[in-house]
């Protein structure tokens, strides 16, 4: 049987299935599948149909009672976690509540080692921002997605670093696959490389390392997506940055930065409006 998630799927899966599912991912001598069989789906069951405010505590506590499968060699961690993932989802909770509950309740079962108990889930993470501008779309596109506009609007907030100086690699012009240097009011050197290009809908960009300090423990890479649409004679920005995490340990302190870093989205945002609209 293939390995991928029953919840994804419906929520009226019977018993039967559920069993032979996780009887199939179970990598345990013969006396340990009968209480694996019988835990393992009722543990997924019961947070998919768990009721509306009990959902965390579902879930923190049926991954208590998995992990100590885990920890007997009974079940993969990523089989556990890709599973129950799914069955939150079913219930309703958002993404990163399940990575903190499923990291919270692995680390008090002391089930695996510091730093593994989350494969993927929690590696990543994103913050977002949006704002209308009374201006036509190519306009707002040539000046938020410029480098001076980055030099002069692109202030520090809180721990979050400004821009001091963004230049094109080579003098190139901004397309596809061209490279643009950010140097950061706290010393930082982010060498980004322009993904997409698609004047004036679309500009992505991504970097790998290169941050100083609190950025540079916390985070490894990220990637920027800019989405300009226009309606009514107005632009909307709709701006959504990716982070990849340096390890799972560090996401509690990543959820409270990225509420600092919103707001610095936010107040770039609000200076380009600003100097367009004036």
């Amino acid at each position: 049987m293939a390995r991928k998630s029953l919840f994804y799927h419906s929520r009226k899966i019977n018993s039967s299935e559920r069993i032979e599912f996780w009887r199939s991912t179970a990598a345990c001598a013969p006396r340990c599948r009968r209480r694996f069989c019988n835990s393992a789906p009722e543990a997924t069951a019961a947070v998919a149909t768990a009721k509306r405010g009990t959902c965390n505590a579902t879930l923190f506590r049926e991954a208590v009672s998995l992990a100590e499968l885990v920890a007997g060699d009974v079940l993969s961690e990523e089989c556990v976690w890709r599973e129950l993932l799914a069955a939150a989802r079913v219930a309703g909770l958002e993404r990163f509540e399940i990575s903190v509950t499923l990291a919270s309740a692995f680390r008090q079962s002391r089930a695996s080692p510091a730093g593994r108990y989350a494969p993927s889930y929690v590696m990543e993470i994103s913050a977002s921002a949006t704002i209308e501008i009374a201006r036509p779309r190519e306009a707002v596109f040539d000046f938020a997605c410029s480098n001076d506009t980055y030099e002069r609007l692109f202030r520090k907030r809180g721990p979050v670093a400004g821009v001091v100086k963004a230049t094109m690699a080579d003098g190139a012009a901004p397309a596809d696959g061209a490279r643009r240097r950010i140097e950061l009011s706290d010393g930082s050197v982010v060498d980004e490389i322009i993904v997409s290009w698609d004047r004036p809908a679309r500009h992505t960009y991504r970097w790998s390392g290169g941050l100083k300090g609190l950025g540079g423990m916390l985070v490894r890479s990220g990637e920027a997506d800019w989405t300009f649409r226009e309606h009514g004679g107005k632009t909307s920005i709709d701006w959504v940055y990716r982070f990849v995490l340096t390890t799972p340990l560090v996401f509690p302190a990543v959820l409270v930065m990225r509420r600092q870093f919103r707001l610095w989205m936010e107040q770039q945002l609000r200076a380009i409006a600003a100097e367009l609209e004036a």
